[in-house]
């Protein structure tokens, strides 16, 4: 029976001193795959793997976790993670630029093409939307809620704009909803699924000095694409962490889009209401 490696010796055997320390992943990875995270300055956070043409520590090489959560892995008798992407022989490993992640020490060096304001298009190019629609973007980048109302009151507006805000989260084994209410409004939710966030690395960052989350919250004329009400407000790090660990829950069980659709309806099926959905939720918050 062959040795089983030592993920950290192969790791410093690898790298050696770029290979930086005490830098931990913001998610939660799969059990098989955290003794293999490594952060280094020109990959970031990244997974030592090898693959089918790799004999071992010699062959290794430090891959993106987003590449290789999204490939998929298998552990190799000795212990190495085994992930199938591509290598040139001349450029070497080849990942999307999206799939980097680093840490806020390494500025983000894409532009800024578009910022959103009261008055103006959500999108430049659109201007309807399906009405009473509620959008999540979770990526490392923030996070981002957009809702759509068809010629919205001054109610809602006012609700979006300056209402106590709440946040409910059920999760599952391949999917996940977030439920919201600004008061007055009533209860809303919103299923959610890794897979089908194309538009983004899936991902949260890392809570701030004050132990919170900052969520923008946009309001959109569904009608016209006109912004109506723009919101910042934040979730506390316990509910982020939940939230953390139901998206590493999907990432680990490489969820797919029916697995989530078939559990999201199990859910409705059992919750003819949100409200009741939030009494049988994991965990809900008051911003």
């Amino acid at each position: 029976m062959p040795d089983h490696v030592d993920p950290a010796k192969a790791i410093a055997d690898a790298y050696g001193a770029y290979a930086i320390a005490g830098r931990p992943y913001r998610g939660a990875l799969p059990s098989e795959l955290a003794p293999w995270h490594l952060y280094i300055p020109d990959g970031g956070h990244s997974i030592l793997i090898v693959t089918a043409q790799g004999q071992g520590t010699q062959d290794a090489v430090a891959a993106p976790v987003k590449a290789v959560l999204r490939a998929g892995w298998t552990i190799t008798p000795e212990g190495y993670v085994l992930c199938e992407l591509p290598i040139d022989p001349v450029l070497g490993l080849i990942t999307e630029p999206a799939d980097s992640e680093f840490d806020a020490d390494k500025p983000d060096s894409s532009p800024q093409l578009y910022k959103y304001a009261v008055g103006e298009l959500y999108n430049p190019g659109k201007t309807r939307w399906p009405d009473g629609a509620c959008q999540w973007k979770l990526s490392d980048q923030g996070v981002e809620m957009v809702l759509f109302f068809g010629a919205p009151t001054n109610v809602e507006i006012n609700a979006v704009k300056k209402g106590d805000a709440r946040f409910a989260l059920l999760a599952g084994e391949h999917a996940l909803i977030l439920a919201h209410r600004f008061d007055p409004l009533p209860w809303s939710d919103t299923p959610w699924q890794a897979c089908r966030q194309t538009d983004a690395p899936t991902g949260l960052p890392l809570v701030g000095p004050d132990g919170h989350l900052l969520v923008s919250v946009t309001l959109v004329d569904a009608n016209t694409g006109i912004i109506k009400a723009i919101r910042g407000t934040t979730w506390p790090a316990r509910f982020v962490e939940a939230l953390r660990a139901a998206m590493g829950t999907q990432a680990r069980n490489r969820s797919t889009e029916i697995q989530g659709a078939t559990e999201i309806d199990a859910w409705y099926r059992r919750y003819s209401t949100t409200t009741e959905l939030v009494r049988a939720a994991d965990i809900n918050t008051r911003a």
